[in-house]
């Protein structure tokens, strides 16, 4: 989350890089020539629980290049832009904010599996609904 509301996806890479965007109904995609993720990037960030149009932000390898992909909630208008920071060489998408109530409810927090002990003492049944 950013001042004024707005959200910002950002990836810091190692040099200045030729990015291309492509847009589909509720996706962002930001091609990366020649750029590769470190392992720990290719989990897909979540934020839900953000009052934000983005739902989900996933690395994906394309050969040698890497998609930024951006999966929206609601129709939104990224801005990206290669900058340098102080940090190293930045793409950032910058999204506006968004009215309260224009997102739908973030995802239920999944409750922990429960146990119980049958009369036998001899079993144990455990309800998981965690997939």
């Amino acid at each position: 989350m950013i001042p004024g509301g707005g959200s910002r996806v950002f990836v810091q890479v190692s040099r200045k890089v030729e990015v291309t965007e492509s847009r589909a109904a509720g996706r962002l995609t930001y091609r990366m020539k020649g750029t590769q993720a470190i392992q720990t990037n290719q989990y897909p960030l979540v934020t839900g629980f953000f009052p934000t149009p983005v739902g989900r932000v996933l690395l994906q390898q394309q050969g040698s290049d890497l998609d930024l992909v951006i999966e929206l909630r609601v129709p939104s208008e990224g801005q990206h832009r290669v900058m340098d920071t102080d940090q190293g060489i930045v793409v950032q998408v910058d999204f506006p904010a968004v009215a309260p109530g224009a997102l739908p409810a973030p995802p239920p927090t999944p409750r922990p599996p429960s146990a119980s002990r049958s009369k036998k003492g001899a079993q144990v049944e455990v309800e998981d609904e965690s997939y």
